[in-house]
């Protein structure tokens, strides 16, 4: 598992997140084995690129097992926290915030980088909330979090050696296929499922039915759901959250266009482009529907990384923090019938 502290960086004075991960490779290993390596340099990787969207890693440390990603501190917190069950967010703001997601993917999938762990927690705000102010607030940005680290971070935390939250996976993912930048196109339509409807796209009782439903079964309709949608937001929706890749859009910006478009009750009138999106005649296309996919740094006074476990600042666990996501870490974890998602963050910062 992983803790988030917040840090200190002296040379230019400025406060810094520290994420630190412990992998074991193996039993009674502290490192050095050939998953830790390659976790290492995934993340090391994914740390080197820049883009506004994406949280800036100003550098990785690695000691005795430990990965300790030092990261840019946004004191906004995480998306997930100013989610409500059941609860719609505004479509413009959710457009809003779904268009400066979209563009951190697309830049990373052009960079040959896969997240694999796209989910309202791991979207962190660049402000604080203001008191009195709305949380539909249309200007406010957003960046990803955690390029590079979902493996690492998945490496010790389950037995289903898959990286990812189970709400948010991809039927690759599932598969243990190999992934491209539309399974998080997958995981993003799920957020937004998210976001329009107040409600998490398919949820189960045990983690093992809530994988089959999403290996083989379509989410509720949308606007059935949430009935102030348009129904062609269903049909993208359903478009991008196809079973099997090739169904889905190219890419996330493809995705968000057509869903603000959906939003705003347009569509292309010609029937191809209305079949391509899945919606004919009011139905869902037959490919969508189930069963169709067979410096040094300061830890408050502690130079050390090791430190930082046993100091102060600690800002969240990451075990905690992932818990209100799905808690699925024995097997006889439930989904609520409410969204899983909701319970509130322990994190005062980010996640």
């Amino acid at each position: 598992m992983g803790v988030v502290y917040l840090g200190f960086d002296p040379a230019i004075k400025r406060q810094v997140a520290i994420k630190t991960i412990l992998i074991q490779d193996g039993p009674g290993s502290l490192g050095g084995g050939a998953l830790f390596d390659a976790l290492v340099s995934e993340a090391r990787a994914a740390g080197g690129m820049a883009h506004p969207g994406i949280v800036t890693m100003h550098q990785l440390g690695v000691e005795d097992g430990l990965i300790f990603p030092v990261m840019e501190y946004l004191p906004g917190g995480s998306l997930d926290n100013r989610l409500q069950v059941g609860v719609p967010v505004h479509p413009p703001w959710s457009t809003h915030i779904l268009q400066q997601i979209e563009s951190a993917l697309d830049f990373a999938h052009a960079a040959g980088f896969v997240h694999r762990d796209i989910k309202p927690g791991n979207i962190l705000l660049v402000n604080p909330r203001l008191p009195g102010t709305s949380t539909n607030q249309l200007s406010e940005p957003v960046k990803v979090a955690d390029f590079g680290l979902a493996r690492a971070i998945d490496a010790n935390q389950s037995s289903r050696g898959i990286a990812g939250t189970p709400n948010y996976l991809s039927p690759e993912q599932i598969n243990g296929q190999r992934l491209d930048g539309r399974s998080d196109q997958f995981a993003l339509a799920a957020m937004s499922y998210r976001l329009l409807t107040g409600r998490m796209p398919l949820t189960a009782e045990t983690i093992e039915a809530l994988l089959m439903r999403i290996l083989m079964a379509e989410p509720p309709v949308a606007h059935q759901v949430n009935p102030r949608q348009h129904p062609h937001v269903h049909a993208v929706l359903i478009k991008c959250m196809a079973k099997a890749p090739p169904d889905r859009f190219v890419t996330c910006a493809e995705f968000v266009a057509a869903l603000k478009g959906a939003l705003a009750g347009q569509m292309a009138p010609s029937q191809p482009a209305m079949k391509a999106i899945g919606l004919v005649g009011g139905a869902v296309g037959a490919s969508h529907r189930p069963g169709c996919y067979r410096g040094r740094l300061h830890f408050r006074g502690r130079a050390s990384a090791r430190g930082a476990a046993s100091g102060g600042g600690r800002i969240a666990e990451a075990d905690q923090a992932n818990a209100h996501e799905a808690d699925y870490n024995s097997a006889d974890a439930k989904v609520p019938a409410r969204d899983p998602s909701s319970r509130g963050s322990a994190a005062a910062g980010q996640q």
